[in-house]
């Protein structure tokens, strides 16, 4: 293996995030072998949970991970800005790589964007913005315990934007997906992100573009829909 994408926010099937064991057992793994692991933390700055784990990258004392971010997800998707920190030995290789394949981002939105951060507006933007997700998480795994218990088992996730469903035996995920958008719930179901199938029918849930009110009208229309479909 010569390389190894993680993506440290994605919900998993136990909700879990990468530990700090976990992540020096992985480097050492990745340095005996000479291998790179890209770190995709594209939502990085938002966690909910009592303890936020460390970046890999942060543990990385042999130069083997290459961290890559966005602020699409902490600024505005329309920014259309990213960064890389890569092993110094690889600065100038993703410098001519960036080069040959992009068309760039305006300096304009750059310097701005810098002047943010050095200011020291980022991380205050950044503590608001992690309370109004976190309501909007708390809201909806309050909601679903109160409206979804037996119908939805609904993830508690300590990161991201969204959480997944697990379906009662017997019901489909595109089945609930489909009378989900005709009640004009808008969803996923688990399978459409899969490359062959899986046993597991869940369906995802957002909550990062929801106010809380709708949130709770929301969970409250999908009960109705569940109820219906399992024949309650």
């Amino acid at each position: 293996i010569q390389s190894l994408s993680l993506d440290v926010n994605l919900v998993s099937e136990g909700g879990a995030v990468t530990l700090e064991d976990e992540g020096f057992e992985l480097l050492r793994a990745a340095d005996a072998a000479g291998a790179w692991i890209i770190e995709d933390d594209y939502v990085g700055e938002f966690h909910y949970g009592p303890h936020n784990p460390p970046p890999l990258k942060s543990m990385d004392a042999t130069g083997r991970v290459i961290y890559v971010g966005t602020f699409s997800k902490s600024m505005f998707p329309a920014l259309r800005l990213g960064y890389v920190v890569a092993p110094p030995k690889l600065v100038a290789t993703f410098h001519r790589i960036a080069g040959a394949t992009m068309q760039g981002a305006p300096s304009s939105m750059q310097a701005i964007m810098a002047k943010f951060i050095t200011e020291g507006h980022f991380p205050t933007h950044i503590r608001r913005m992690r309370e109004v997700y976190a309501e909007r998480r708390n809201t909806l795994l309050a909601e679903a315990a109160r409206e979804l218990d037996g119908l939805l088992d609904v993830q508690r996730v300590e990161t991201g934007f969204h959480t997944m469903g697990d379906l009662p035996p017997g019901l489909r995920d595109t089945d609930l997906a489909e009378a989900a958008t005709r009640a004009g719930i808008a969803t996923a179901p688990l399978s459409r992100f899969t490359i062959t199938p899986v046993a597991r029918q869940a369906i995802t849930l957002g909550f990062g573009a929801v106010p809380p009110q709708q949130i709770v009208a929301g969970v409250r229309a999908l009960s109705l829909v569940l109820r219906d479909l399992v024949g309650r």
